[in-house]
């Protein structure tokens, strides 16, 4: 079905959807670490029937009518989109399109597990339109891969990198973990080093969190794994600093690192707090004022698909909230958080509501403001206690 959403680039760019998001939520196995909503057990019927259902939010989105920017940004993630085929990913790409969803975007990206990549598949992506990818190697160890359930080896990774450079992706981003199961600094340095030799040009790279609920947590309460301490947790956080500066790669949010201009310009919209559409179970959409959120039950989702009136949780945010959200993203960026915009946006000066709390930060060197600039981000020092400091705003 043919659809369209406005466009309007003379409105300012929180005004405006500025990237896309579509969930994947299947996998070919769930990793021991992961509480995202990602399943395994779905065979390809409901994969079609799912997709279908995308389809029909995508058009029934379409037809509301809202305003997008024409180069707003593409990301399908999960779960393990590659999971499937590309004539179901196309029919995706195809409802974005003709809805208006997909113009020319500054960014198309899609994330694969490099255990499902393939030369055929990471060529048909590219021809669909997909000009960045996302590989989740998280570690070229094989025994550290084992310990955290993930489908791929080290040699699997390198090749699926190699496959997608020569399918014609310019643009790869490979996700790293630190403090593993088994791992080490040593270790860790070798990922590193194998990664970067590859050429790509950007690298996320975080540290473990055990999140409630999931295997790995139970099995590290029981003793039955062991992590890095604290200590050898910090090491391989300074490494990790020292040795992607000492590669070229500029840091440019907290886990985020690239070489050159080829930073994520999705993942900047959301740390710009800007407004983004989202489709699929548990995506999550985000309007300005307001965040969507699906449910995450695909049998749920899928039958709601049509309506949309029973998927959607809808939760209205106070001006407050939304002033807190946006100082505690724009600050996740190394550029910082532009504080003329936060008094456009929401009528707050931040400096003078926040200068007892930030005043002894700037002086223990974990924050820094350029008055004429209206510019406050967070060290290098700062970074490291981020969420300590994001708290001011959150808690306020």
């Amino acid at each position: 079905m043919k659809c369209e959403a406005e466009k309007n680039t003379a409105l300012r760019p929180w005004q405006q959807v500025q990237a896309v998001y579509v969930h994947i939520p299947f996998c070919v196995q769930k990793c021991l670490y992961c509480d995202f909503a990602s399943y395994a057990c779905y065979d390809s019927k409901v994969q079609q029937e799912y997709v279908a259902a995308v389809c029909r939010e995508i058009e029934r989105k379409g037809r509301a009518g809202k305003a997008i920017n024409p180069a707003a940004t593409i990301y399908f993630g999960g779960g393990t989109p590659s999971v499937l085929p590309a004539e179901e990913i196309a029919r995706i790409v195809t409802a974005l399109k003709n809805c208006g969803w997909w113009q020319q975007p500054a960014e198309a990206t899609i994330e694969v597990n490099p255990g499902t990549a393939d030369e055929d598949k990471l060529r048909a992506l590219h021809q669909l339109g997909f000009d960045r990818i996302s590989f989740g190697v998280q570690s070229l160890q094989d025994g550290e891969l084992a310990a955290i359930g993930r489908i791929h080896t080290a040699l699997e990774a390198l090749d699926a990198v190699a496959m997608a450079q020569a399918a014609g992706f310019k643009r790869i981003n490979a996700d790293v973990i630190y403090g593993l199961p088994l791992q080490t600094l040593r270790s860790l340095e070798d990922t590193l080093q194998q990664l970067t030799a590859t050429g790509i040009e950007h690298l996320s790279v975080y540290g473990l969190i055990l999140e409630e609920g999931t295997p790995l947590t139970r099995l590290a309460e029981a003793g039955q794994v062991q992590l890095p301490d604290e200590d050898a947790t910090a090491d391989m956080y300074e490494f990790v600093q020292r040795f992607l500066r000492e590669q070229g790669y500029e840091r440019y949010e907290i886990s985020n690192y690239a070489r050159g201009d080829a930073y994520s310009r999705h993942n900047m919209a959301y740390w710009r707090y800007l407004p983004y559409e989202a489709f699929g179970a548990a995506a999550c959409a985000f309007d300005g004022t307001a965040r969507m959120t699906a449910t995450a039950e695909v049998a749920a989702y899928i039958a709601g698909s049509e309506s949309g009136h029973d998927i959607y949780t809808v939760e209205q945010l106070s001006n407050a909230e939304l002033m807190g959200e946006f100082m505690f993203m724009n600050l996740r960026k190394t550029s910082g958080a532009d504080l003329a915009q936060a008094r456009e946006r929401y009528g707050v000066d931040v400096w003078e509501k926040y200068r007892a709390e930030l005043e002894p930060l700037q002086a223990a060197g974990l924050v820094a403001y350029d008055d004429k600039q209206k510019i406050l981000r967070l060290t290098e020092s700062g970074m490291e206690v981020g969420n300590r400091i994001f708290e001011i705003f959150v808690t306020a």
